[in-house]
């Protein structure tokens, strides 16, 4: 019976790397049609915004105190010159930021690096929360100027007549998927763990 608690415990973070390394997998492999992509469940295709969110129940705090957490994770991971909080209403429970993901992706051949803005949702309530991820534009920087693009309306939603564009475009995408859900972890752990080790820590 040990040895089985023991096996079963040892498969769980295999388990949950397996799940995550599929989707990413069907990311890669799948990008013949917008339904293949959307099917991953990774992310959503709202108006222009590619939009990744999660729910998160059962969380130990009133709206209140939940509120204060997740403030606190936006005054540590946007605090610089590019991210600013643009709604903070304690009574709604709703505080929304705009951040910047400035390195996704380097494409050394062509000198290309891919980057954007995101808006960054929070809603509170007691013991949940939401978290809403969502952006539409995708920078690109080479040398001395910038250019920008709609997501939605290029690879791997659509096909380029340039085979190298199509597959830059591509690799950003997926490296914006990947921020995206990263960022909203973040905002998990915060509530639940604390910005830092012992912060949520009776003393």
């Amino acid at each position: 019976m040990k040895k089985l608690l023991l096996l079963s415990f040892l498969l769980i973070p295999t388990f949950c790397f397996g799940q995550k390394q599929k989707k990413e997998e069907i990311l890669k492999l799948k990008i013949d049609t917008i339904e293949n992509w959307l099917d991953t469940e990774y992310f959503k295709i709202d108006g222009d915004n590619i939009v990744a969110s999660k729910v998160i129940n059962d969380i130990q705090g009133t709206k209140d105190e939940l509120y204060i957490k997740v403030k606190n994770f936006f005054a540590r991971y946007y605090n610089d010159a590019n991210s600013v909080i643009q709604t903070d209403d304690k009574e709604s429970g709703t505080i929304i930021g705009k951040g910047f993901y400035g390195n996704l992706y380097y494409n050394l051949k062509s000198n290309k690096l891919f980057s954007c803005y995101h808006i960054l949702r929070v809603d509170i309530k007691d013991n949940r929360i939401r978290i809403i991820c969502s952006v539409s534009d995708m920078g690109i920087y080479a040398f001395s100027w910038t250019d920008s693009y709609k997501i939605v309306n290029y690879a791997p939603f659509t096909r380029l007549s340039y085979p190298d564009s199509n597959w830059s475009q591509i690799d950003a995408f997926i490296s914006l998927i990947r921020a995206m859900h990263f960022t909203i972890d973040s905002v998990e752990k915060t509530v639940k763990e604390g910005a830092i080790k012992g912060e949520n820590d009776d003393w």
